[in-house]
């Protein structure tokens, strides 16, 4: 008998809830998926419970995920419950959203018998393809008694008839003659995204991929958007422009150290104070004008091209 499984949605560690829950428990959030694998074997809808009308304990629980204190167990099924999660009763622990984004296995007899007939269908096609061309089924069949039309003769591909067009994008060849051949990227989406702002890529980015893999899996590594804006921060900072970025730290530096915390320490930038206009009409780019104040004293006042009023 095949095992039942699940299906987690595209993009569930970016889902809003699921980012509260990383940041409110940032060691106990993992053992969500735990708590998904079991509701897919229970396979009740997303109940979990020992078995129907006996559900579990905080103890017992924490013993099935693995979580040693009591007390964590708690704060876990409550931010759970508080986020909508999960909802619990007496009859258990049930996960919401479970039926919408999981669902029992597609292996059926029924369904690997028509994926067998198909396999052999292609199969069957492929192999006439290569004895007589890409000749219709419909032209194969006509016989000399068809008047209306001269029937074409069927000529084997490797005599005279051409080889098949590939698709647009398909085989197309290289310098030295060669299939090109296009593989995916191996790396993460936000992974890519910080390697191409990154200014110092000495160290090697297969070295920087495996350092980001090991941050992640410790949960020790930023969000991607507050990474970028440190990056960026941090090249436009006095150190990394001094000399031509000469002091710009290596791509695996910077994320084996956690460098990125350097751009907090940064101090903001000043705003730009108005400068005296060389040919104001008013203080002639001294920056300053005669004025008199309500009780009629003479004095000076700040020009209005400094950002004075006048």
């Amino acid at each position: 008998m095949s095992r039942r499984w699940g299906r987690l949605y595209s993009g569930t560690r970016n889902h809003r809830k699921i980012k509260i829950l990383r940041e409110s428990l940032p060691n106990l959030w993992t053992y969500w998926y735990v708590l998904i694998e079991m509701a897919i074997e229970v396979n009740d809808g997303g109940w979990i419970y020992v078995s129907e009308g006996r559900p579990y304990t905080d103890k017992e629980l924490a013993k099935e995920l693995g979580i040693r204190r009591e007390d964590h167990m708690k704060n876990l099924r409550r931010t759970l419950e508080e986020l909508g999660l999960v909802t619990s009763s007496e009859l258990g622990v049930c996960l919401k959203g479970f039926r919408e984004r999981n669902y029992e296995s597609d292996i059926s007899t029924s369904r690997v018998q028509k994926y067998r007939e198909k396999q052999k269908v292609a199969k069957k096609n492929e192999t006439d393809t290569e004895r007589f061309g890409n000749v219709s089924e419909t032209h194969q069949n006509r016989t000399d008694t068809d008047t209306d039309t001269e029937v074409t003769p069927i000529v084997p591909l490797n005599e005279s008839a051409p080889p098949p067009t590939p698709p647009p994008g398909e085989g197309e060849i290289d310098g030295k003659g060669k299939k090109k051949q296009t593989k995916p990227s191996p790396h993460s989406p936000d992974f890519e995204r910080f390697w191409s702002i990154y200014p110092n890529a000495t160290g090697g980015k297969d070295k920087a991929w495996k350092i980001w893999q090991r941050r992640q899996k410790a949960n020790s590594l930023p969000y991607i958007d507050y990474l970028i804006e440190s990056v960026q921060r941090l090249t436009e900072s006095p150190k990394w422009l001094e000399n031509d970025g000469e002091f710009i730290p290596m791509v695996t530096t910077f994320l084996n150290g956690g460098r990125w915390t350097d751009a907090d320490m940064l101090k903001p930038k000043k705003p730009a104070q108005n400068k005296a206009a060389p040919n104001c009409p008013y203080c002639h780019g001294r920056g300053l004008v005669e004025a008199v104040d309500a009780d009629g004293n003479a004095g000076s006042a700040l020009c209005r091209c400094r950002g004075g009023k006048l």
